[in-house]
């Protein structure tokens, strides 16, 4: 910036660092309470529970001068770390890439931790040449075995993470049940005379607000309203793409018009929905049968 005025200047080139932060409450958890999956976004963070770092020999005076040495320290080993990478670029190359083959087997990552294998590669790569300048007194290879631990705790806390799509599905008709019609399905009713009489049903359940979708409950078969459903998927982040290819494949939904009125005295035309057919051995097998 310059004085006077908001002009920019060039800077150089941007800077790619490891950040690191500490709080209180886990920072997946709290994007949890916002997003119901948020795989993607445990990815980029890795987190890491931490004791108390004092023991019980420690005093109160003892923290309160480590924390305002803390609040002062900015580092001393800058310099020395830079000089020697740009002495030695090549051999910092090396390691990084041996380094990184290590982590990725011995923590099974794949291309989805790929942040992961960065941050801890880069992390022992640095404790590396620190050890060879001897600025730490680290064990590098506990300090791998611990950092090779902390990967295969996070990737199961992100396996954990995952949900299955009939969750979701489960969990958007928990959240909109008083917006679900519940009825029986209906048939029509030929007469001799040959004239046509829709049977009229007495539903099990009436939306109170508005209609999201129908629910066929002796049959069970839900018949989804698209619209309703793509800004629930939205608020949650979730592809809603993605959700109905989902349904379509594992569950055997199908697109179709239907009348979602049909069998109550609510006369209203056909609109398109998602429909899901549910089979009698759902509870015992999770089997779906194609509608």
């Amino acid at each position: 910036m310059v004085s006077g005025g908001n002009a920019e200047r060039l800077r150089g080139e941007s800077w790619s660092l490891l950040a690191l932060t500490t709080g209180n409450t886990s920072i997946i958890e709290r994007i949890r309470m916002k997003k119901d999956n948020p795989n993607a976004e445990a990815q980029r963070i890795l987190e890491v529970r931490v004791e108390k770092m004092f023991t019980g020999s420690s005093s109160k005076k003892e923290t309160d001068e480590f924390s305002r040495a803390l609040g002062k320290c900015y580092g001393h080993a800058g310099p020395v770390v830079a000089q020697y990478v740009m002495n030695n670029l090549d051999e910092v190359k090396r390691i990084i890439q041996e380094i990184q083959i290590r982590v990725d087997r011995k923590a099974g990552l794949s291309s989805e931790n790929r942040f992961w294998s960065v941050y801890v590669t880069l992390t022992l790569a640095g404790a590396v040449i620190a050890k060879e300048l001897d600025l730490i007194r680290f064990g590098i290879p506990e300090l791998t075995n611990w950092a090779i631990q902390m990967l295969l705790e996070n990737k199961a806390k992100a396996q954990d993470m995952a949900v299955s799509i009939e969750q979701t599905l489960n969990e958007y008709v928990n959240e909109h049940i008083d917006n679900i019609l519940r009825i029986k399905s209906t048939s029509d009713l030929r007469k001799q005379d040959g004239t046509t009489m829709e049977s009229i049903i007495l539903p099990e359940a009436v939306p109170r607000n508005k209609l999201v979708a129908r629910y066929e409950t002796d049959i069970k078969k839900l018949y989804l309203v698209p619209k309703p459903l793509r800004l629930w998927c939205g608020e949650q982040q979730i592809n809603y793409g993605a959700f109905v290819n989902d349904l379509t494949e594992k569950l055997g939904a199908k697109r179709m018009k239907m009348r979602l009125s049909k069998g109550t005295q609510l006369n209203m035309p056909p609109t398109d929905v998602i429909v899901v057919q549910f089979s009698e051995g759902d509870d015992e097998e999770g089997s779906i049968e194609n509608v």
